[in-house]
C-alpha cells in the first residue's frame, strides 16, 4: 500500500480549517435565488458543442478562474464505456468558474443569451441531512425490532430475516458525503479498495481512470486522494450499509457481507457544492459502484446535477437520496437532488420504532418513494473531535440522512443475491415487496417502509423420500376449484398522454374469466389486456376486478404514477448546400412518448444514444426557430445553426 495516506490525512485536517461556506445573503443579488445557499461568486456555466481550454474561458467572460469539473475524463486512459455515460450528456463541456460576486447576475444573464452556452446557474451548496442525537441506547432497532425501548414490534426492515438467504457477490457502494473513518474497527474490514492502487506506485495512475493513488475512493474537496471523514456523518452512513458482522464487535451493517467506497465531497461542516457532487458521481459511475448512498441535498434546481444522475442511470447505476428533514410536502416544495424525475433515484423519508413517519420527515405522494428507520439510529462513528465524532467510536443520530443508508444496504444486499436483475428491477422490488405502513399512505409513492426480507427469492426445499403406498381403490374425489385471485401486474411510472398498457391475469376459481378496470381517474375499461391514456399527471390506484363463470369475484391493486415528459432539444441545423434541416432533441421518456417538429414532421427514436433525431431534405431555407411538441407540451429552439 502507499504510504502518502498517513500525511494527506494530516493536511486534509488542516486545509479543512480554512475552508468555509458563507450562508445565503440577507439581501441575495438580483435574479439570484434567495432561498438558496450558494458559493459566492461561483456559478456553473455548461458549453453547448465546445469544449475550450480553462484561459480561454477565463478571457472571453473576464472571470477569475474557471476549471473544467470532469477533467478527469481527460486524463482516463482506461473504462472508456463507463466516462462514455458521462460524455453522451456532453459533461466533458461543464465548468466551474468564479468572479465578483456583484458582477454574478448580470454575468449570469449574459451566459443565458449566449448562443454557444447551453445553460448557467449558481454553484449551489449542498448539506447533510442528519438530526444528531445523543448516544443513550446501542439498539439496531430498524433491522430488528423486538419492541425494544418501547417501540413496536417488527416495524423494522427484517435483515436478520434477509441475511438467512445466501450470500452472492459482493456489491460495493459508494458513499457520497464527508467521507469515512477507513481505519474503524467495524468498517475497516469491508472497506473498498482500489486494487491497482493500493500495491502501485505511488505518485501514478495505475488504473488510468484519470486519478492518481485513490485507493479508498477520492477526496473532492482537497482534490487529493485520501478520502478520511473529518465531520463523522459519513462514517455513520457507511456503518449502516456495511459495519463488518460477526466479528464480535461494534454493529452490523445491512449488507454486511458488502463494501463501501468514500467519495468525499462535503467538508468538515457537512457543506459541499454542486461542482463536487457531480465530480463523485462521475467517479462512481467510472467505477462501476452500482449502488450511490446520497444522505444530502438543499439548493436550486441544478440542469447540471440532473445531467450527472441521468447519466448513471444510463449506466445502469441506482442513486438513492434522501428527503430532507423539513417537514415538508415534496410534492408542493421540491427537495434537491431527491425530488429531480429521474427513474434511478429512490427518494426515501424516515420512520420511527414505532412504525411513524419521523416528525421532521419530508414526504410526498409522487415525489418520495419509501420510508425506512431514521430516528435514532446507532451506528459507527470516527473516534477523534470532529462534529459527530464520540470516543466510542459509535453514537445515536437522527434524519432522513440515516434512513437512506437503509435502503441502500438493502438494495446492495439484494443485488448480491439476485445479481442479474437490472437497477430498476432492484428498485421495484424494494418498493412493491416491503410492507404497507399506515403512517406511510398518501405520504410516500409506495405507502410502505422498508423490508429487505420480502425481498429475498423463497427457499427449495429438500426432497424428502415417502415409502411406496399400498395401491388401494379409491373414489375418485370431486376436484374443488382453488380460490379465485386477481394479478393487477406491478406498479408503473409512465409518461402524459402516452398510451399504458395494463395487462391483468387471474388463478383459481372456474374459469373463463371476465375483467373489469378502473383506472383512478374515473374512467374504466374492459378485457385482460387494455391500453390507456392519462390527461393529467399524478398517482392512481388502478383497480382489476376478476370474475369467474360461478360469479364469483376478486380484486387486485396496481399503482401508476404519470408524470410530464421533459424534452430538451440540443440542436437544430440548416445544412444550405443540402437543403437540410437536421433537428435533435432528448426526452426523458426513452422513446415512449411521440415527439414532433413543427411543420416538418415527426422525430425518429435512436435507442443507441437515446435521443430523438429529424432529418428533413429539401427544405428550401433555414428557420428562425424550431418548435418540438410532446405528449407534455412544446419547446421552442430559437438558435439554428446554419453550416
Amino acid at each position: 500500500m502507499k504510504n502518502c495516506l498517513k500525511f494527506l490525512s494530516f493536511l486534509l485536517i488542516f486545509s479543512l480549517s480554512a475552508l468555509s461556506f458563507g450562508t445565503a445573503f440577507a439581501q441575495s443579488p438580483q435574479n439570484l435565488p434567495s432561498s438558496f445557499e450558494y458559493v459566492p461568486g461561483e456559478l456553473i456555466i455548461k458549453f453547448k458543442t465546445v469544449s475550450p481550454a480553462e484561459e480561454e474561458v477565463v478571457n472571453k467572460f473576464q472571470l477569475r478562474s474557471a476549471r473544467k469539473i470532469l477533467r478527469e475524463l481527460d486524463r482516463a486512459q482506461k473504462r472508456q464505456e463507463k466516462i462514455q455515460a458521462f460524455k453522451d450528456k456532453g459533461l466533458d463541456k461543464l465548468y466551474v468558474a468564479s468572479t465578483d460576486e456583484q458582477k454574478l447576475p448580470e454575468l449570469l444573464q449574459k451566459l443565458k443569451s449566449d448562443p454557444e452556452i447551453e445553460y448557467a446557474e449558481p454553484n449551489f451548496i449542498l448539506h447533510t441531512s442528519q438530526l444528531p442525537n445523543d448516544p443513550l441506547f446501542v439498539n439496531l432497532w430498524g433491522l430488528n425490532n423486538t419492541g425494544q425501548s418501547g417501540g413496536t414490534t417488527d416495524a423494522d426492515i427484517d435483515a436478520p430475516e434477509a441475511w438467512d438467504t445466501p450470500y452472492g457477490s459482493s456489491v460495493t457502494t459508494g458513499v457520497i458525503d464527508t467521507g469515512i473513518d477507513y481505519n474503524h474497527e467495524d468498517l475497516s474490514a469491508n472497506m473498498w479498495k482500489n486494487s491497482a492502487e493500493a500495491v502501485g506506485q505511488a505518485g501514478v495512475d495505475d488504473d488510468g481512470n484519470g486519478f492518481v493513488d485513490d485507493i479508498y475512493g477520492y477526496d473532492f474537496v482537497n482534490n487529493d486522494p485520501d478520502p478520511i471523514d473529518d465531520h463523522g456523518h459519513g462514517t455513520h452512513v457507511a456503518g449502516t450499509i456495511a459495519a463488518v458482522g460477526n466479528n464480535g464487535v461494534g454493529v452490523a451493517g445491512v449488507n454486511y457481507p458488502g463494501k463501501v467506497a468514500a467519495l468525499k465531497f462535503l467538508n468538515a461542516s457537512g457543506a459541499g457544492t454542486i461542482d463536487g457532487a457531480i465530480r463523485a458521481i462521475q467517479y462512481a459511475t467510472v467505477m462501476n459502484f452500482k449502488i450511490t448512498n446520497n444522505s444530502w441535498g438543499g439548493g436550486g434546481y441544478s440542469q447540471a446535477l440532473y445531467d450527472a444522475i441521468s447519466a448513471a442511470n444510463n449506466a445502469g447505476s441506482l442513486f438513492i437520496a434522501a428527503a430532507g428533514n423539513a417537514a415538508n410536502n415534496n410534492d408542493a416544495t421540491y427537495f434537491y437532488p431527491a425530488s429531480y424525475d429521474l427513474p434511478n433515484i429512490i427518494s426515501v423519508a424516515a420512520t420511527d420504532k414505532y412504525d411513524n413517519l419521523a416528525s421532521f420527515s419530508n414526504y410526498g405522494a409522487a415525489t418520495v418513494d419509501i420510508g425506512a428507520p431514521g430516528v435514532s439510529i446507532f451506528s459507527t462513528v470516527p473516534k477523534g473531535a470532529c462534529g459527530s465524532c464520540d470516543p466510542s467510536g459509535y453514537r445515536l443520530m437522527s434524519g432522513t440522512s440515516m434512513a437512506t443508508p437503509h435502503v441502500s444496504g438493502a438494495a446492495a444486499y439484494l443485488w448480491g443475491i439476485s445479481n442479474s436483475l437490472s437497477h430498476l428491477q432492484i428498485k421495484d422490488k424494494l418498493l412493491t415487496s416491503s410492507d404497507p405502513t399506515a403512517a406511510l399512505t398518501g405520504k410516500t409513492l409506495s405507502g410502505k417502509r422498508l423490508n429487505l426480507g420480502n425481498t429475498m427469492p423463497a427457499p427449495t426445499p429438500s426432497p424428502t423420500p415417502t415409502p411406496t403406498p399400498i395401491p388401494s381403490p379409491t373414489p375418485t374425489p370431486t376436484p374443488v376449484p382453488a380460490p379465485l385471485k386477481a394479478d393487477a401486474g406491478a406498479d408503473k411510472i409512465e409518461f402524459l398522454k402516452t398510451s399504458v398498457t395494463f395487462s391483468g391475469g387471474a388463478t383459481g376459481g372456474q374459469g373463463p374469466y371476465t375483467y373489469s378496470w378502473s383506472f383512478g381517474d374515473g374512467t374504466t375499461g374492459a378485457g385482460q389486456t387494455v391500453n390507456k391514456t392519462y390527461s393529467k399527471t399524478g398517482t392512481f390506484t388502478v383497480i382489476l376486478t376478476v370474475k369467474d363463470a360461478a360469479g364469483a369475484s376478486a380484486q387486485d391493486t396496481t399503482i401508476v404514477k404519470v408524470i410530464k415528459d421533459i424534452v430538451k432539444i440540443t440542436s437544430a441545423t440548416y445544412s444550405t448546400s443540402k437543403r437540410q434541416l437536421i433537428v435533435k432533441a432528448t426526452s426523458t421518456s426513452l422513446g415512449k412518448a411521440t415527439l414532433a417538429v413543427k411543420n416538418y414532421g415527426t422525430m425518429t427514436y435512436i435507442p443507441s444514444s437515446s435521443s430523438y433525431e429529424l432529418v428533413k431534405d429539401g427544405v428550401s431555407r433555414a428557420p428562425s426557430y424550431v418548435i418540438v411538441s410532446s405528449t407534455s407540451g412544446s419547446q421552442t429552439f430559437r438558435t439554428v445553426t446554419r453550416i
